[in-house]
């Protein structure tokens, strides 16, 4: 699909690289940044996006991906070429390296799930990240946690109930069941995990197979539990049966994880209810029945 690149986007290209864009091709998939492929008179292509909204947004993925990059796992991840921001917060363009799609083999999804154990293996000292980023378009806080429950309480659960609930999105009859979870939340999840270097929103549209191996990219990276990726790999599908394979070749999942996986998937079905309505109320309803008083 051919797109027009205004022109206020295209000066912005210009004076942050010094090349002149000569074609863009408009890719789909994200509803947060406008975003596309930039062919220049000299290769090679980028990748642009860019949003009139915040520029707090596109500044969060450019640190995560710089994240991901610096773990020097296997995946391929998009090297971040220029970050432009306007003094007011508002536009912001990223530009980073295009990668070239190839279909997904058996062998691609196997790579994928090893290159994602390698980044687990990455390791900090307590649970979150530097700064604040974004899941999707809504804010996702980072503030460093010693122990694992009390940071997914704190930063994930309880942020987006609030959120539910301002929205006018949250049913009454969740709350006691929702206080239920947060009252044992010391009991269901591990206290101490390794906390590993994650991606943080690995749906099957953050994952690609490339010309160059497995890529993942538009991360909401923070340190924490290995499978909270592992656990939205599995929410939507998508991931073939050779990811999770690939996977456990490198690390051996703790018993429970089964368990976990629902309230670690709570935080983005309550996430997907406050980006897209009512439509998620059933899948948030069917994890906190397991909770009821």
């Amino acid at each position: 699909m051919r797109g027009s690149l205004p022109e206020t986007v295209s000066r912005r290209v210009r004076d942050a690289i010094g090349r002149e864009p000569t074609g863009f091709s408009v890719v789909s998939g994200g509803d947060i940044s406008h975003s596309g492929r930039l062919s220049f008179a000299e290769p090679p292509d980028l990748f642009v996006k860019w949003t009139e909204d915040s520029s707090a947004v596109l500044t969060a993925e450019h640190d995560g991906l710089m994240a991901l990059i610096g773990a020097g796992s296997s995946l391929v991840v998009p090297r971040p070429v220029s970050l432009v921001a306007d003094s007011k917060g508002r536009f912001s363009l990223l530009l980073m390296e295009w990668l070239e799609p190839t279909p997904a083999t058996t062998s691609y999804w196997t790579a994928l799930g090893r290159g994602l154990a390698a980044l687990h293996g990455v390791s900090g000292s307590s649970y979150g990240f530097e700064s604040d980023n974004f899941i999707g378009r809504i804010a996702q806080r980072n503030e460093w946690r010693d122990k694992w429950p009390d940071f997914f309480a704190e930063m994930r659960l309880e942020p987006q109930r609030r959120l539910a609930i301002d929205n006018g999105l949250w049913h009454s009859v969740w709350t006691p069941m929702f206080d239920q979870l947060l009252k044992h939340i010391e009991e269901l999840l591990p206290a101490d995990p390794v906390p590993a270097l994650v991606h943080g929103d690995l749906w099957s549209g953050n994952a690609m197979s490339t010309t160059r191996g497995p890529a993942v990219f538009d991360p909401a990276t923070y340190y924490g539990h290995v499978e909270v990726d592992l656990a939205m790999s599995e929410l939507f599908g998508g991931f073939a049966a050779a990811f999770r394979s690939g996977y456990q070749d490198v690390v051996t999942l703790d018993p429970g994880y089964p368990e976990r996986k629902e309230i670690y998937n709570l935080y983005h079905l309550i996430n997907h209810l406050n980006h897209f309505g009512d439509a998620y109320a059933s899948g948030v309803q069917r994890v906190l029945r397991r909770f009821r008083p």
